[in-house]
C-alpha cells in the first residue's frame, strides 16, 4: 500500500495499541469528515490487523468483507449478506473483519438488519462502520460501537503532504479554504483539473455579464459540495469583514442546499442564476 500521511500514522498506532491488548471491540464506528481518506486510513489498519500487504478493498481475502453502498444508499440484502459472512468459521487469519462504508446512507430496513450482529458478533469477529454523519445514525446503532474519532492533520501537514503528492504550493492555497483544507478533496479537485469555486465568482464582480455564463458552467457539479465551497468562501468575506450583508447571503445557500434536499425536481441553473445574481450584488 502507498505511505501513509502523518495524521493517518498517529491513528494507526492507537488503534492497533488496543488490538494488541486484546482491547479491540468487536463493533467499531469510524467518525471522520469527507476528503480525509478514512477509508484508506481503514484499509491500512485491517491489512494490519489480518497481516497482508495489499489493500483489502482491491483484492479478495477469505476472511475480509468491503461493503459500499450500491448507488447511493446500502441495501438490506447488503447487510444480509454481511450477516452470512460473519457467521462463517475463520479461515486463514486469526480474525474476521466486515468493513462497511459511507454507513450513514443505510436505510431503516439495513440498520436494523444489522442490529443483532452488532450486539452478539460470533468469537474474533470486528465490524468496522465508517461514517461522515454519524447524528443521522440510530441511536442503537451508535450504542453499541466504539466510537473512533479519525485524527485530522494540521493545516501545515495538509499542505506539505500535498505538495509531496505534486501539487504547486499555489494550487493549494487557491483550493484549500473552500474544500476546508480537507487533503483528498483537494487531491481530487486537482486531478480532475477542477478550477477554483472563489476565481470564478470573483469574476461576476468585476463583469456582471459572466453570470449566465457562470450558471451554464457550474450546472454539471455536484450542487451540494458546490454550494459547500461557497459557503467557505462566503464565510471568510464574513471574517473580514467586507461586507455586512454576506450572512444574508449566507441564509440564501444554507436555503438553497435545504430545498435541493427536499425538492428533487429544482432547475439547478434557475436556482445558480438566482444565486449568482445575488452574489454579484455584494460587490463592493
Amino acid at each position: 500500500m502507498d505511505p501513509l500521511p502523518p495524521w493517518f500514522n498517529r491513528s494507526l498506532q492507537k488503534v492497533l495499541e488496543s488490538a494488541e491488548t486484546e482491547r479491540l471491540h468487536h463493533a467499531l464506528l469510524v467518525d471522520t469528515r469527507p476528503g480525509w481518506g478514512a477509508e484508506k486510513f481503514v484499509a491500512a489498519w485491517v491489512s494490519a490487523l489480518i497481516g497482508i500487504e495489499k489493500d483489502p478493498r482491491e483484492s479478495a481475502h477469505p476472511d475480509i468483507r468491503w461493503i459500499r453502498p450500491e448507488g447511493s444508499i446500502l441495501k438490506v440484502d447488503q447487510m444480509r449478506d454481511l450477516i452470512d459472512f460473519v457467521s462463517l468459521s475463520v479461515q486463514v487469519a486469526s480474525r474476521k473483519i466486515v468493513v462497511v462504508e459511507s454507513f450513514e446512507t443505510a436505510n431503516i430496513a439495513a440498520s436494523n438488519a444489522i442490529l443483532k450482529s452488532l450486539e452478539e458478533p460470533p468469537p474474533n469477529t470486528h465490524l468496522i462502520l465508517i461514517t461522515n454523519a454519524i447524528d443521522l445514525l440510530l441511536p442503537t446503532i451508535r450504542s453499541r460501537c466504539q466510537r473512533i474519532s479519525h485524527e485530522f492533520g494540521t493545516e501545515t501537514e495538509c499542505r506539505e503532504w500535498l505538495v509531496e503528492q505534486g501539487l504547486t504550493a499555489e494550487s493549494v492555497e487557491e483550493l484549500a479554504a473552500e474544500f476546508g483544507y480537507s487533503p483528498y478533496s483537494i487531491l481530487e479537485a486537482s486531478e480532475q483539473k477542477l478550477a477554483s469555486l472563489r476565481t470564478r465568482l470573483m469574476s461576476t464582480w468585476r463583469e456582471s455579464e459572466k453570470t449566465l455564463q457562470l450558471a451554464e458552467g457550474l450546472k454539471n457539479e455536484e450542487i451540494d459540495l458546490l454550494l459547500v465551497r461557497w459557503m467557505r468562501i462566503a464565510e471568510r468575506f464574513a471574517i473580514r469583514g467586507t461586507n455586512s450583508r454576506i450572512h444574508l447571503f449566507w441564509d440564501d445557500l444554507i436555503a438553497a442546499r435545504r430545498a435541493f434536499k427536499e425538492v428533487g425536481a429544482l432547475n439547478k441553473q434557475l436556482q445558480l442564476e438566482r444565486l449568482l445574481i445575488k452574489w454579484s450584488d455584494l460587490a463592493p
